[in-house]
Order: structure tokens, then C-alpha cells, then sequence
């Protein structure tokens, strides 16, 4: 097959003579380049480009650190390569076995040394996916988990954000999604990522993503900021899990908890965007799809409206019992003042959390 001098002329050409040293100006002719993309689809030559521009994706995917990133933050040259890649369908047969981890470390060093960004590597993962690439999701799964927890990658932040997105895309892939849903949410993943990073920064007690060093920081940007505050519901879901099950990790972060509180308030009010919502209950399931509150009548509180919290340790500080009792009052205003039975030892009633100790010391004596 061919490849057409708009190809050539307008592609291929400048990001070999950029590669090269022979020229680092006719790359930036963004207005031809742009029209040579259209009419690659118009007239439906994506293979065509596909054969031309394929050892250059090889290069960007596997070996970035030769040519492509040797004179720095190449910005046009990789979103050439990584156009074509959008347009085109068959790099998942191209590339081969990928070693992921090597991969990951490779782009990892690349940021250290300020030659690329965190986002080129997240749209590789991207788009590798959505072009069909196949691998062993599974078992990709036990490693990446690993690595999260690893103290070594969770030193650096960039490293540890690299698996979190990682780690997100394979949870999308290991679904039971239909194969153009998955691709909607690998999409709404890359696009989205600025606020998914924060929801991951809660859940791995390790902020990733951002500048910011500080949960308060992170919520009250999610407060203030136009664009988060209508996925609030989310940086709040989130919180309130970890809250729930770690007291401790937030036991000294007052500000954080009245940036949640404030937060809290605005989202009741606020327009509340649900587009994220398939896509956090895909990486988060124990959080976004968990059950945590069951009705029940145990014979022995039998006339009133009883209800069990199941997986809650008596422990647990005493406020977190409160919260999850007065959140179910306020979701379930018909119930009256149910009692709330933590387990045997602790139960819950009246219209704030009051303890009642069902203690067996009268039986023994």
C-alpha cells in the first residue's frame, strides 16, 4: 500500500526530521496537520497512516527514552504519534507482550528527569486498552495491588500515581462491561483523572495527582472549585468510607473534617453530575457498591424498628457510630427512632446516638 504525500509531507516527515536534529520548526504546522487528520477519516485511510507512522508509536511505546524524549517535553511530536493512535485501531497487534512494570518505570525515570510528563503515559495505558490490547488482567491485578502498597513506590508520587491509573484501567478491564462501555469509561478515566486522582488519594492515604500536600487542601479545593464541586458526592462517599473503617487516619485532621462538613452542606444544594458514578463503582466497589445497612427485627428488640449494622467493630470511635446512626435518621425520617444494634455489646436509640451497654454483668451475679 502507498502512503500519500499529505502523509509524508505532513506527518512522517516532521516528527523524522525533529527525531533526528534536522529540524525542529516544520513540526508545528498545527493547521495542515490538523486537515491531513480529517481527511484520513473522511476518506477512511487509517491503515494507510496506521503502515507509515508505525515504528514511531513502537519507539514512543517502548523505547521513549532513545529518540523521542531526547530533546525534552517533545509536545507536538507525541501528539502526532498519539493522534494517530486515536485514529487508528491496530496497535494492540503491533506491539507485542508489554512488560508493564518496566513500562511504568521506564516513563517513571523520564518524569524524574523532567523530560515528560505523567499524562503521556496515562494516555499509552489509554489507548493501548481501547485499541483491544489483551493481557492477563487478573494477574496484572495481584501485581499492581502489590506495588501500591510497596513502600518504596509509595516514596514517589509520581511512581505511585502511574499504578493508580494503572490500577484503574485494569479495573475496568477485569468488568463485566460490554467492550464500547469499557471504552466510554477508559475515555471518561484519562478525561476525568483530576478528579478520580483525589478520590485515590483518600483510599491510598497518599495524595497522587496534584500539587497539593494536604487532605484539607484537598477538600476545599473540591468545595470551591466549579469543575469538582459537582462530583462532590464522590470525594465525599469516599471519605466518609475511610472515616468509617480508620478513625485514626483523619483522628487530628479537624480542618479536613470541617472542610468535609462545608462541603457536605454545598453538595445538598449543588447540581450533582452522575457521569462518574459507573465509573467509581467500577474502581471502587467495596466503597461505591458495599451494603452497610440491613433491616432487621432480632426477636429480642422486637416491637420497634430494629437496625443492624453488619462489619462494624464496637471499637470504632464512638463519633463514627453517631454519624452512620444519624445519617440512617435523616435517609429513613418514617422509621420514627429506630434502634440501632451494633453488635451485642452496644445498641443505639433515641433522636442522637445514645449508648446503652447490653452487658451480661447482672446475669453473672
Amino acid at each position: 500500500m502507498r502512503v500519500g504525500t499529505d502523509i509524508l509531507d505532513w506527518i512522517i516527515t516532521p516528527i523524522e526530521n525533529y527525531l533526528s536534529g534536522r529540524s525542529q520548526d516544520s513540526v508545528f504546522d498545527l493547521y495542515n496537520q490538523r486537515l491531513v487528520f480529517q481527511n484520513i477519516a473522511r476518506d477512511h485511510r487509517e491503515d494507510e497512516l496506521a503502515r507509515a507512522i508505525s515504528p514511531y508509536v513502537m519507539e514512543y511505546i517502548l523505547y521513549p527514552e532513545n529518540r523521542i524524549y531526547r530533546f525534552g517535553k517533545t509536545y507536538m511530536v507525541t501528539c502526532l504519534i498519539s493522534k494517530s493512535m486515536e485514529i487508528c485501531d491496530n496497535w494492540a497487534r503491533m506491539t507485542g507482550k508489554i512488560n508493564w512494570i518496566g513500562f511504568i518505570d521506564k516513563y517513571v525515570s523520564l518524569i524524574h528527569q523532567e523530560l515528560c510528563y505523567e499524562n503521556k503515559c496515562m494516555v499509552i495505558l489509554s489507548h493501548l486498552s481501547r485499541k483491544g490490547y489483551q493481557e492477563d488482567w487478573d494477574g496484572l491485578y495481584v501485581v499492581v495491588k502489590k506495588k501500591l502498597k510497596d513502600k518504596e513506590v509509595r516514596k514517589d508520587s509520581e511512581r505511585l500515581e502511574l499504578y493508580a491509573f494503572f490500577m484503574a484501567v485494569i479495573m475496568i478491564e477485569r468488568s463485566k462491561m460490554t467492550i464500547p462501555d469499557k471504552n466510554r469509561q477508559l475515555v471518561l478515566l484519562e478525561r476525568k483523572w483530576s478528579v478520580i486522582s483525589y478520590l485515590y488519594s483518600l483510599v491510598l492515604n497518599r495524595i497522587v495527582g496534584t500539587k497539593y500536600t494536604k487532605y484539607v487542601q484537598l477538600a476545599a479545593q473540591t468545595r470551591s472549585n466549579k469543575s469538582r464541586i459537582e462530583y462532590g458526592h464522590l470525594f465525599i462517599k469516599v471519605a466518609d468510607w475511610i472515616i468509617l473503617r480508620n478513625p485514626q487516619i483523619f483522628a487530628s485532621e479537624n480542618k479536613f473534617k470541617f472542610q468535609l462538613e462545608q462541603l457536605r452542606k454545598i453538595v445538598d444544594d449543588e447540581y450533582t453530575n452522575h457521569e462518574l458514578d459507573i465509573l467509581t463503582e467500577t474502581l471502587f466497589p467495596e466503597i461505591f457498591l458495599e451494603k452497610t445497612i440491613k433491616s432487621q427485627i432480632p426477636e429480642e428488640l422486637s416491637p420497634e424498628a430494629v437496625v443492624l449494622i453488619e462489619n462494624i467493630e464496637a471499637s470504632l470511635h464512638p463519633d463514627v457510630h453517631k454519624k452512620l446512626y444519624e445519617s440512617y435518621l435523616k435517609a429513613h425520617p418514617e422509621e420514627g427512632k429506630p434502634v440501632i444494634q451494633i453488635n451485642h455489646n452496644i445498641t443505639m436509640t433515641g433522636d442522637h446516638a445514645q449508648y446503652i451497654e447490653n452487658s451480661d454483668k447482672e446475669e453473672k451475679e
